[in-house]
């Protein structure tokens, strides 16, 4: 079904990615785009970037019928379909040569759970929107790694209390970057809607295995931490424990799994808290200066 102009009958994305459609610092000729890392490196694509621009887009065209907004989906979208490289499982992988660097056990090149979900979120809507197959079998294939194990070249493992995780960095040991796990399991919502005879409703169910075990080994009591590698503890910047109250604001509408509820609230009451605000800038602060 192509949707154009009449405006979509199936969801929006599951947080607000409409800000991202601003950024027009690097852009291809297609209007995709590039990021600067200031590494001395010219402006090189970052599939999650693509597809967070092609997120943001889709939402401002389902709400507006804006046509550059559309236009500016569907490059993201074609971009994706053009640079997919075959993975294991009948996959298509989005890879990284870059930013493994600050993972030490990450082999490159690798894929990410942040990247394929997003990825396959936007081709999904791209998909419908613009009446292409292509797309959709895209999306398909983009999802289909989730939830292959990492041993197998996936990105699945099992953490804390025998919960689902999804690895943003594949790496040899358990990281666990909560943004990237819980985009992932966005990703996995938007299959099973999109295309459920792929990703049965056991897929999302498997996706929020031990949810209240994983998440509560991010809660520190006063924020949220990043990520579960190591022995040491890497306390959320604002940004990105903001971010995690918003995934989870989204995934409980998604869902109804009221343990997102539960946590969008403890981490939402922190971040009310001048008190819990403050800790948790002293502490980032201590461990950028004692670590970095």
């Amino acid at each position: 079904m192509n949707d154009r102009g009449n405006g979509p009958s199936y969801p929006d994305y599951f947080i607000d990615l409409t800000a991202k459609t601003e950024y027009a610092l690097h852009l291809d000729a297609d209007g995709v785009p590039m990021l600067d890392y200031l590494d001395g490196a010219p402006p090189r694509y970052n599939p999650c970037a693509v597809s967070q621009f092609g997120l943001g887009a889709f939402s401002v065209w389902a709400r507006s019928g804006d046509d550059v907004a559309l236009n500016q989906m569907a490059a993201c979208a074609r971009w994706l379909l053009a640079n997919g490289v075959d993975g294991p499982e009948d996959s298509l992988l989005y890879l990284y040569d870059f930013g493994a660097e600050i993972v030490p056990d990450l082999a490159v090149p690798y894929c990410s759970a942040i990247a394929q979900g997003q990825a396959a979120s936007l081709l999904f809507r791209a998909a419908r929107a613009l009446g292409d197959q292509a797309l959709h079998t895209q999306a398909i294939r983009s999802a289909r790694i989730i939830p292959v194990p990492v041993s197998e070249g996936g990105l699945m493992r099992t953490g804390p209390g025998d919960a689902t995780v999804f690895e943003e960095f594949p790496a040899a040991t358990l990281h666990a970057v909560l943004d990237g796990h819980l985009y992932a399991v966005a990703a996995l919502i938007d299959a099973n809607h999109f295309a459920a005879d792929q990703f049965p409703d056991t897929v999302v169910a498997h996706a929020q295995k031990g949810a209240r075990s994983l998440l509560s080994a991010y809660d520190l009591g006063y924020w949220s931490r990043t990520d579960l590698y190591g022995s040491t503890v890497m306390v959320a910047s604002p940004f990105y424990h903001k971010l995690h109250v918003t995934q989870l604001t989204g995934l409980h509408a998604q869902t109804g799994n009221q343990v997102f509820a539960d946590y969008r609230d403890i981490f939402g009451a922190y971040q009310a808290s001048p008190i819990c605000r403050g800790r948790a800038f002293v502490e980032k602060a201590w461990k950028k200066i004692a670590y970095y």
